[in-house]
């Protein structure tokens, strides 16, 4: 099984924010008011520099300051935001996660501000949403581009990705894709020490 995802660590940061850092993450979004401090990347810089937190617990303070105080990883407001004005992306979507969670229950589908990382012991691929459907990318190696598989581009996603698949329709889920993730779960995958 994949390990914590964003949505996990931020709810444990949120649990635990008075204990590691003295303040809750309500007192924190006081202290970064006070500071006069508005844009992302300043607020997180600010509060690495000033109050010593490590780039994570920074990342997540920034991240909520920007969200009015709230959680920033949630996941139905991740997906809403990422498919707004896309119901196609979306159907699309959750189809790849049906068929691919359905043959294979060690793979998560993971909601981010830009794409759905799809997860196994590593991230082995991404659905990206696109106007007219989705771009479903994968960590398929050398495999060579040919059909319907294509070089990967504009996915959003980490660059272990390589080639991709453009969905347009639920048909597109089909056992070819079904076996290009088979070959992304594999190469990813944590293989155990001997």
């Amino acid at each position: 099984m994949a390990d914590k995802t964003t949505i996990d660590y931020e709810k444990e940061f949120i649990a635990n924010a008075k204990a590691q850092t003295g303040h809750s993450v309500d007192e924190w979004m006081d202290v970064i008011r006070a500071s006069g401090k508005k844009k992302h990347a300043d607020v997180r810089d600010w509060i690495k520099s000033e109050h010593k937190l490590d780039h994570m617990k920074a990342t997540f303070l920034a991240f909520m300051f920007d969200n009015g105080g709230k959680p920033a990883f949630v996941a139905d407001d991740l997906l809403d935001t990422l498919f707004a004005g896309k119901p196609l992306a979306r159907e699309l979507t959750h189809a790849l996660e049906t068929a691919i969670t359905g043959a294979n229950p060690g793979i998560r589908f993971v909601p981010k501000k830009t794409y759905v990382s799809i997860d196994g012991d590593k991230v082995l691929g991404c659905a990206t949403p696109t106007k007219d459907g989705l771009r479903f990318g994968l960590d398929l190696g050398e495999m060579p581009f040919e059909g319907r598989v294509l070089k990967a581009k504009s996915l959003g996603a980490m660059p272990n990705l390589t080639h991709m698949l453009e969905l347009r329709e639920e048909k597109d889920v089909d056992s070819e894709l079904l076996k290009l993730v088979d070959v992304a779960f594999e190469r990813t995958r944590k293989k155990p020490k001997k």
